[in-house]
């Protein structure tokens, strides 16, 4: 007999921006994750509504969930630091 225990697990988040500008070249960035999933297991959505990212990660694991958090935060964070250096040489 074989038993086998399958957890999910899911995490919504939220960011407001104030720039919507610098809101939809994140959400263009997260949207390349989106169509080629880089982990099998785990799946990412990104919605942009009014001024808010939306991502929703889906996994098989609380392990999986947490590098595919980490992974989207520290690519939203590189993009806002590219954006605002970018901005200061103006």
């Amino acid at each position: 007999m074989v038993i086998l225990m399958v957890r999910k697990a899911e995490a919504k988040i939220i960011i407001p921006f104030n720039s919507l500008t610098t809101l939809r070249a994140i959400g263009k960035a997260i949207s390349v994750d989106e169509r080629i999933q880089p982990n099998p297991k785990a799946s990412i959505k990104a919605k942009v509504e009014k001024r808010t990212l939306n991502i929703i990660i889906k996994a098989d694991g609380v392990p999986s969930l947490r590098a595919a958090f980490n992974s989207n935060l520290r690519l939203i964070l590189s993009c806002i630091r590219v954006i605002e250096n970018l901005n200061s040489l103006r």
